[in-house]
């Protein structure tokens, strides 16, 4: 993300045309106007994400794992028990509440998931 250095407003990338068609890309600012060319070489253009602040994901998604669990995006599983024995899905009462645990994925190359039981909010990795 790039801001504007004169109003401090989010820079929107765009094509820049000329009579041959597009020559380029620039970022210009909706706010006053300014627009500078976009350096496509530089290492800080080519970056998608990072993370300057260095977020531990796990305590990150443990804090919004309320929010988390009304987003329709995260997958749900319901073959996982839940490991709080007090949890009702684990109590023997007929069954009559369902197990249903939703998951976030903390790290591919580990395949390290975050387990969050949906009945109960007790939290649990699988490493």
């Amino acid at each position: 993300m790039e801001f504007c250095p004169d109003c401090h407003n989010l820079l929107a990338l765009k094509i820049k045309d000329d009579e041959n068609g597009p020559t380029g890309l620039t970022y210009k600012c909706h706010n006053c106007s300014y627009i500078r060319n976009a350096n496509l070489d530089e290492a800080a253009s080519k970056c998608i994400y990072s993370n300057p602040e260095n977020v531990n994901m796990m305590a990150y998604f443990i804090r919004r794992k309320d929010r988390l669990r009304h987003d329709p995006t995260i997958p749900h599983i319901n073959t996982i028990p839940c490991p709080n024995n007090e949890c009702p899905s684990n109590v023997a009462d007929g069954g009559s509440v369902l197990n249903d645990i939703f998951y976030v994925t903390l790290d591919k190359k580990r395949m390290t998931n975050l387990y969050v039981c949906n009945n109960c909010m007790t939290h649990w990795t699988n490493k």
